[in-house]
């Protein structure tokens, strides 16, 4: 009788782990057109913020307009500096495949979060504690969360790759210590920063969390019981949250969010009723709809932006997207969008190619990232959703540029991995 049937299936006798840094993978060129993307965005991110912050930064006293982009520059250059290391070096591979840098990595992070709400400091005008500043530094753990939910998810598949490939054990339901062990385990390696960080009610950072970890677990060739499950389960969360969690002490930064978002006939009304911007709460998505709406095809012209003037809430930050459509139109705003949809594209295609698990996995979850966080600025910009975010590149951000430019460093890297790689920047990197 086969005793698979009766629920008595053992796994095959292998290692309970392998070490990913045993299969040697020739080393090419980076990948430039992913390199050329990056820069093309930063540096157009830099000459909006000179537009876009500058009523901003006169009301700080500084006569020259350019105290946000003076910061800007020296965010740029050490996400740059460190980003360009992570992807030029031999070692990238082998150093972040360690489980010494993975799990030190994760515990800074718990740990930061955990910290924050006790040292951290109120930030742009809410009451709400994201960061903790040390000496000039401002650190923001929920921003460096949305790396080391990837790096410890994709570790841990990894590692573990042979017995989630002995994919019968899952047929099982009665076999809850696999489950436990390849599911459960990671899965709460992820949700204990998603957790801190919606202790901290910063709910667009929260969604993307959730989103990622969601992205990990369908690249890591989930079985579709437990995908289902996790859809529904992600459902549910998102219905709590949507209902119940009230956001609205994020003060002036992004208004009142104490609209129930189910509530289809309050919540998408600003877009017919011209009397929204008397509502404070619809502030925001009024005015961002307005400078998109009067920038036209081809713009209002740089730097000529009205809504920028105390109208939009961040207009250098979450909403420097519309300031983009007011100043330089349609047509500019969508080679904007063109460009992030080939660099995302680019990104996947790197990790999908990949010869190693573990990297491909990995750069999986940073596109992940970076996607989520174009797509949730866009639509909270054209009002769909009312939260706030920022736009990978281009809006003003310490923590969170400084994170995407060495994630974006990790991913050319990882390029010089993929076989036949279409790049050439020439042999003085390698």
């Amino acid at each position: 009788m086969n005793n698979s049937r009766k629920g008595n299936y053992k796994l095959p006798k292998i290692k309970k782990k392998i070490n990913p840094r045993t299969t040697e993978i020739p080393l090419g060129r980076p990948d430039i057109i992913l390199i050329m993307l990056v820069v093309l965005l930063t540096a157009f991110g830099l000459f909006m913020l000179m537009s876009a912050s500058n009523p901003r930064a006169i009301a700080k006293n500084d006569e020259t307009g350019l105290f946000f982009v003076n910061r800007q520059i020296l965010y740029i250059a050490v996400g740059g500096i460190v980003g360009f290391l992570i992807g030029v070096f031999r070692w990238t591979r082998i150093f972040i495949q360690s489980g010494l840098f993975v799990w030190g990595f994760y515990i800074v992070t718990v740990l930061g979060l955990i910290l924050t709400p006790f040292i951290g400091d109120t930030a742009n005008d809410t009451t709400l504690v994201r960061s903790i500043n040390i000496g000039p530094v401002s650190i923001q753990f929920s921003e460096i969360a949305k790396f080391t939910i990837p790096l410890i998810m994709a570790w841990w598949v990894a590692t573990y790759y042979q017995q989630f490939a002995a994919s019968k054990a899952f047929n099982n339901w009665k076999n809850l210590k696999h489950f436990v062990k390849f599911i459960i385990t990671p899965i709460i390696l992820a949700a204990v920063p998603i957790g801190l960080v919606l202790f901290q009610k910063h709910k667009s950072a929260t969604m993307i969390l959730g989103l990622i970890l969601f992205t990990m677990l369908i690249v890591s060739n989930l079985r579709i019981k437990w995908l289902i499950m996790g859809i529904l389960l992600a459902a549910g969360a998102v219905f709590y949250y949507g209902t119940f969690v009230d956001d609205s002490t994020a003060s002036s930064r992004v208004g009142h969010m104490n609209i129930n978002v189910f509530k289809l006939d309050d919540k998408y009304e600003h877009y017919f009723d011209m009397n929204a911007q008397e509502r404070e709460e619809e502030w925001q998505t009024y005015n961002s709809l307005l400078a998109i709406g009067s920038g036209g095809a081809t713009g209002l012209g740089y730097g000529n932006s009205r809504q920028k003037y105390f109208y939009l809430p961040e207009p250098h930050n979450d909403f420097i997207f519309a300031v983009i459509c007011e100043e330089l139109g349609f047509f500019i705003s969508l080679l904007v969008i063109l460009a992030y949809l080939l660099l995302i594209l680019r990104g996947f295609y790197i990790a999908a190619n990949v010869p190693d698990k573990f990297l491909s996995l990995l750069v999986s979850g940073i596109m992940a990232h970076i996607s989520l966080q174009v797509l949730f600025n866009l639509v909270v910009v054209t009002g769909i959703i009312n939260t706030g975010i920022s736009l990978p590149f281009i809006s003003y951000g310490g923590s969170a540029l400084v994170v995407q430019l060495c994630e974006m460093g990790i991913v050319v890297a990882v390029s010089r991995y993929v076989p036949k790689n279409i790049s050439h920047l020439g042999d003085w990197i390698s």
